[in-house]
């Protein structure tokens, strides 16, 4: 095997911290509970040890169809069944904007390793503005923005006022407007000869 260990994050997870400590666990299959459902597990963060047995039984069930949800979640569920290690939710909170147990949130907030944006309620696609309010959602959001600003937006500004100098370089406009794609306008102003 190339891997030792692997773990997986959906593209919707969003780590607070590098959780490093994962790769240490001596288990063949870790993942947190489903919010959903918290006999099972949710496969937004997954820590597994890679085997060709394992790969070949869950390839030979994808192959009949075996999936209670005819998908990844069920029939991982299925295959591991009562043999996984269960991670503590800290590492998959998941937030939802409709129901919060806000006081257990209040109490492991500073404990939250990864946050897993599952459903439709994405913050990139509601907007910055749809996360101003008090709600755990909206704090864990305000987060979200928080490593967006961080790690992104920079780039953003950047990439528009280079594309601002190159569009501008031999014309006579003094000031443009520019709007990146999360909605921020930039004004920037030719310097003068």
């Amino acid at each position: 095997m190339q891997f030792r260990k692997i773990i997986y994050l959906d593209a919707d997870v969003v780590a607070y911290r590098a959780p490093d400590e994962l790769f240490d666990l001596p288990h063949a299959f870790s993942a947190a509970p489903d919010i959903g459902w918290p006999d099972l597990f949710n496969t937004g963060v997954m820590v597994l040890t890679p085997n060709m047995g394992d790969y070949y039984a869950m390839m030979a069930m994808a192959d009949r169809g075996i999936s209670f949800d005819g998908a990844d979640q069920g029939l991982l569920n299925m295959h591991f069944k009562n043999t996984y290690n269960r991670l503590s939710f800290t590492y998959n909170v998941t937030p939802s904007a409709h129901y919060q147990y806000v006081p257990a949130y209040k109490h492991f907030q500073s404990s939250i390793n990864l946050v897993h944006f599952i459903g439709s309620e994405k913050p990139w696609l509601q907007g910055r503005d749809k996360s101003k309010g008090d709600t755990p959602f909206d704090e864990i959001a305000g987060r979200w923005w928080s490593v967006y600003d961080h790690h992104y937006r920079v780039h953003v500004r950047l990439t528009y006022l280079y594309l601002y100098r190159h569009k501008t370089q031999n014309t006579n406009l003094d000031v443009v407007d520019l709007a990146a794609p999360d909605g921020t306008n930039y004004c920037c102003h030719r310097p003068g000869p």
